[in-house]
């Protein structure tokens, strides 16, 4: 609610290379995400797991069903605010319990800050970013995004409209496709333990995509998400 107060007094955007992935040039993200695996394989010598892991067919058809929901649902032409554009838990700081009682949640690590869409951003990385010892919880689980989401709602002030709605499992998947994307982009310096730590983190959200692609395809059917 107040990030939708503030007035832009900078560039609204970013360097196309920088996360979160923006639906306005969805194509060119797709692009930066090639030329970062071209990359990979032409090194040969370093992030050898993490390119293998890159190169799986099914994060190229992520790709292309982000990019036909993206035409069938025209994300980038929805209302956008400044966003904080990198929502994870890491990133949220509990504070000393405030007058009321109860511990008061700061955000930290602002730099992707941009114009964005509140959604998106809201999503974020909360929901499907498996603990890496807990290989239970690495699922897409529609009732915990709806719950997620009714708490989201219950809390802003402007209401979210059905074409906000209806991007949900697509804007899933792209937060996906943008942790691959940003791994792809300094992968070919990785070595050792730190290329197998990333590739492991490929698979894994390889397989939530896997699961998310048939309800962006809409084989699950058109489904109520608040």
């Amino acid at each position: 609610n107040a990030l939708d107060r503030m007035i832009v007094g900078g560039s609204p955007g970013l360097s196309l290379a920088l996360p979160p992935i923006r639906f306005h040039r969805l194509a060119a993200c797709r692009r930066h995400f090639d030329r970062s695996v071209e990359t990979m394989a032409r090194s040969r010598t370093e992030g050898t797991e993490t390119a293998r892991a890159l190169s799986n067919p099914a994060v190229c058809d992520a790709w292309n069903s982000l990019l036909q929901a993206n035409k069938r649902l025209r994300a980038d032409r929805l209302p956008m605010q400044i966003v904080h554009g990198d929502v994870s838990p890491v990133n949220l700081v509990w504070n000393d319990p405030v007058p009321s009682g109860r511990d008061a949640p700061t955000f930290i690590d602002w730099d992707c800050a941009h114009v964005g869409i509140r959604l998106y951003d809201a999503l974020g990385d909360v929901l499907l970013r498996a603990p890496g010892d807990r290989p239970e919880c690495r699922r897409f689980d529609p009732d915990e995004v709806r719950a997620y989401l009714r708490g989201y709602s219950a809390a802003i002030r402007t209401p979210l409209s059905s074409a906000e709605t209806r991007c949900v499992p697509m804007f899933l998947l792209a937060r996906q496709l943008e942790d691959l994307r940003q791994r792809a982009a300094v992968a070919a310096g990785l070595t050792g333990e730190r290329d197998a730590e990333y590739a492991e983190l490929v698979r894994m959200r390889t397989r939530i995509m896997r699961q998310l692609r048939p309800y962006v395809d809409e084989e699950k059917g058109p489904c109520p998400w608040t």
